[in-house]
């Protein structure tokens, strides 16, 4: 797979450091959270403001526009919410097979094992593990366009090449087998109409047939003349999840 789960869990954890300038910009940031993203500590603290706040605010499409800044929370207190943010950060990195979390560990954690407070010299360096890594990434994303590309002007069938150009994020799919092939119902997607695939497949597919969502896809032209597709999937209790379908070729039939 070229665009990996562990890419896309990287990806999450290191885009929020390279944005930030200063822990001061993200105080800025923080203070017009939602009150649903509010810590569990100061929600509790100000469980009766919030509650005022929230019976008299209008909502918007069901959405209730609550947040921090309302509140007028302490210098103190909103380092204590940066601080909650950043832990969690820190334990969804150390879960999630984040790319050069050997290294990055070193320095978040004290000699003790606690996660060290967040400050603007932390952030240098989590911006500098930033930097590494989306070079990594921009070269997953190039060689991502390379592959389609190839596929798009090479001598490949018409569901191939349908396959490998549609972007199928956001659609939700359902995989059916049926003897040598497998049969993917995808939904609409985000930036792409619904569709029915059937792939004529090499072996058993490496992962249990299930409805799910993509979240991310691509085609990958093997060395020996076959095709892999690859996804990274919502499942129901929305665990990302990585699938694999190895194939000769692919019947693609757009719905619309």
């Amino acid at each position: 797979m070229v665009y990996s789960l562990k890419l896309y869990n990287s990806m999450q954890f290191y885009i929020q450091y390279s944005r930030l300038e200063s822990i001061e910009q993200d105080i800025e940031i923080k203070s017009y959270a939602h009150y649903s993203l509010f810590p569990k500590f100061f929600y509790d603290r100000h469980k009766n403001e919030i509650e005022d706040l929230i019976k008299v605010a209008k909502p918007i499409d069901d959405f209730i526009d609550v947040h921090l800044s309302m509140l007028s929370p302490t210098n103190e207190e909103m380092m204590e919410i940066i601080n909650d943010f950043f832990r969690e950060n820190i334990k969804y990195a150390a879960v999630s097979d984040t790319l050069f979390w050997d290294e990055l560990r070193k320095h978040v954690y004290d000699d003790i094992g606690c996660i060290r407070p967040f400050t603007n010299d932390l952030l240098k360096i989590l911006k500098q593990f930033a930097n590494r890594f989306f070079t990594i990434y921009d070269e997953v994303i190039q060689t991502l366009e390379k592959n389609r590309s190839i596929i798009k002007s090479g001598n490949y069938s018409i569901g191939i090449k349908k396959l490998s150009d549609a972007y199928m994020h956001e659609s939700e799919v359902s995989f059916e087998i049926s003897k040598s092939h497998v049969i993917a119902r995808f939904g609409h997607a985000l930036y792409h109409g619904p569709m029915t695939c059937r792939f004529r497949t090499v072996s058993e597919c490496s992962f249990s047939i299930f409805d799910c969502e993509i979240n991310e896809s691509e085609v990958v032209i093997n060395q020996d003349g076959t095709f892999q597709y690859n996804a990274i999937v919502y499942c129901s209790s929305r665990e990302l999840h990585e699938i694999y379908i190895k194939f000769y070729d692919v019947d693609v039939y757009e719905l619309g």
